[in-house]
C-alpha cells in the first residue's frame, strides 16, 4: 500500500484548475505508472554531479539523473514528467542530452541517453525514448554552448525564464532587472 504525505508551507502554491486532491491523485498515479513500468534498473550512480570544460575554458556544471551499465557500456537515464508525450524529434535535438553524453564520454565514443517520461495524462503513463550521441553530437554542443555563452557575456542573450531556471541562475538580476529585485 503506498501512503502519500505532503505539507503546504507559506510558499504561494498555484494549483491552476485542479484542487490538491486532484494534484496529490495524479502524482500518485505517476508513481504506480513508473512501478509498473518498472524501476530504473542496472544503478551504478545517480545525481551524479560533473563538470565538463567548453574549448573556451567555461565550466558546465550538471547532474545526471541515473548512470546504468546494462553490460554494453555505460548509459545516461533522464526521468521526466510532462504534460504529454514527448516526439522522437524532440529527444534527438534535446541539447541535455548531447551534455549528459559528454559527461560520459561522448566526446570520443557513442553514449546512449534513455529518457524516461512520466505523462500527466488522465491515466498516467510511461515513455521511453532511447537516443545516442557522439563526437559530432559533442562538437556541435560546444559551439552552440560558446555561443551562448559569448550572448550572455556580452548581456545579450534570449531569456529561459521559469521557475526551475530563475530561482538559481547567476544571471537572474540582469535578465529579470526590477522583477527580481521586487521578489
Amino acid at each position: 500500500m503506498m501512503v502519500a504525505k505532503a505539507s503546504i508551507t507559506d510558499a504561494e502554491l498555484d494549483l491552476g484548475t485542479n484542487t490538491f486532491s486532484e494534484w496529490l491523485s495524479m502524482g500518485e498515479g505517476l508513481v504506480n505508472a513508473y512501478f509498473e513500468h518498472g524501476p530504473v534498473q542496472d544503478i551504478v550512480s545517480m545525481e551524479k554531479e560533473f563538470e565538463l570544460l567548453l574549448p573556451d575554458g567555461t565550466p558546465l556544471v550538471g547532474f545526471l539523473d541515473f548512470i546504468v551499465d546494462r553490460g554494453d557500456g555505460l548509459e545516461v537515464v533522464e526521468l521526466k514528467t510532462a504534460a504529454r508525450s514527448y516526439s522522437d524529434m524532440q529527444v534527438r535535438l534535446a541539447e541535455q542530452a548531447t551534455a549528459y553524453a559528454w559527461a560520459l564520454g561522448a566526446d570520443r565514443k557513442p553514449v546512449k541517453v534513455t529518457y524516461i517520461v512520466l505523462v500527466k495524462t488522465k491515466e498516467p503513463k510511461v515513455q521511453v525514448i532511447e537516443t545516442v550521441r557522439g563526437p559530432e553530437d559533442v562538437r556541435r554542443f560546444q559551439e552552440l554552448a560558446m555561443t551562448v555563452g559569448s550572448g550572455i557575456v556580452a548581456g545579450c542573450f534570449p531569456r529561459n525564464q521559469s521557475v526551475q531556471n530563475c530561482s538559481k541562475c547567476e544571471f537572474r538580476d540582469q535578465c529579470l532587472g526590477q522583477v527580481a529585485q521586487a521578489a
